[in-house]
């Protein structure tokens, strides 16, 4: 199933679940929580792969000693590689929910307000000086992704000087 998200645009998952959810569920969903499941369902297939990479990145003794010491295969996975895989993996999920964040700009096809959106709304109002209302928006949207991205980049800094 992984595969089939990942390998879709999220603009059809949003709408497939804008449109199917209400068919399956015999009512109307409010569009915040359509976008909000396609973002999550999204991004938890990404985040499944890049966790899945880094548990296969580490070497078959460590899974191997653990169970020798009485882990059970539960403990091993939990107390012994989720932590050195997750360890490996940051950088990618620090990737991945930056690209969240810019995802989340799609939401206004099924009329979630949103920066991109309200942006919109502002230029349509005031009608002048649209050139500096998105590049503003852009602006915005650097800031916070530049923002993750230092804040992410600290602290992985900080925690490799400690180890």
């Amino acid at each position: 199933m992984a595969e089939i998200i990942r390998g879709i645009p999220l603009i059809f998952v949003i709408f497939w679940l804008w449109y199917l959810l209400p068919m399956l569920t015999g009512g109307d969903l409010p569009g915040a929580v359509t976008v909000t499941l396609a973002l999550a369902w999204f991004t938890a297939a990404s985040v499944m792969h890049s966790v899945l990479a880094g548990l296969q990145s580490l070497p078959k003794g460590q899974y191997e000693a653990a169970l020798t010491q009485g882990f059970a295969p539960g403990q091993t996975l939990r107390l012994v590689l989720l932590p050195q895989a997750l360890r490996n993996v940051q950088p990618s999920l620090v990737g991945i929910f930056i690209g969240l964040l810019k995802d989340t700009s799609l939401a206004f096809i099924v009329n979630v307000p949103e920066l991109t959106t309200v942006a919109g709304q502002v230029n349509n109002r005031v009608q002048i000086y649209p050139l500096a209302i998105f590049v503003f928006t852009g602006a915005v949207y650097y800031l916070l992704c530049c923002g993750l991205s230092l804040l992410a980049s600290r602290r992985f800094t900080r925690r490799a000087t400690t180890r």
